[in-house]
């Protein structure tokens, strides 16, 4: 009698680490919401995330990422305590200096002060036309966008469609940048 109590005991035990292991295999294999973030705006474009994504950019104006349809678009997700972030910024400069009429840059700062972004900015001489930048406070567009570290950036075309996701630091002033960006 003990010996079958046993086997049903282990019976039991072995069937439970199963059904758990199963259930953490499967989750692990679930898509993260990165990924499908990415299908959305390659498959269906910026339109398809960005509604009710409207935010107020440092100069007091309401603005929608669909308002800047026809223009290369970047999304820039970034801080001014980031040093790969504060690397890159001269780099933006030079790209939006070469496509003023064509490219738009919209950086998402996620510091927590307006002031430290407008000393920023204006350390690099950086106030453009084609510059607009934002405050990412409560991170509603980081969360819609998938964004989990700094910087990252999402460049779509004029026609909303993601085109390039680069996390990390990037030269956007090469010569194979410049000509991407011409391509598009």
């Amino acid at each position: 009698m003990k010996v079958l109590g046993l086997f049903i005991v282990l019976g039991v035990s072995i069937a439970a680490g199963l059904f758990y292991w199963n259930s953490r295999t499967f989750d692990a294999q679930a898509l993260p919401l990165s990924y499908k973030v990415l299908d959305t705006l390659e498959s269906e474009g910026l339109s398809a995330i960005s509604q009710g994504l409207d935010f107020k950019t440092l100069d007091g104006n309401q603005l929608s990422l669909n308002s800047l349809q026809g223009k290369v678009v970047i999304l820039s997700f970034w801080a001014t305590w980031c040093e790969p972030c504060v690397e890159e910024f001269p780099s933006f400069l030079k790209l939006l200096d070469a496509f003023p009429e064509k490219v738009v840059l919209v950086a998402v700062s996620h510091d927590e002060s307006e002031s430290d972004v407008r000393q920023f900015v204006e350390a690099f001489k950086g106030y453009r036309p084609n510059l607009i930048l934002t405050m990412d406070e409560s991170k509603k567009l980081s969360r819609a966008f998938g964004v989990d570290r700094l910087p990252e950036g999402f460049v779509f075309d004029g026609k909303g469609l993601l085109k390039k996701k680069i996390i990390g630091i990037q030269d956007w002033a090469t010569p194979s940048a410049l000509e991407f960006f011409k391509s598009l």
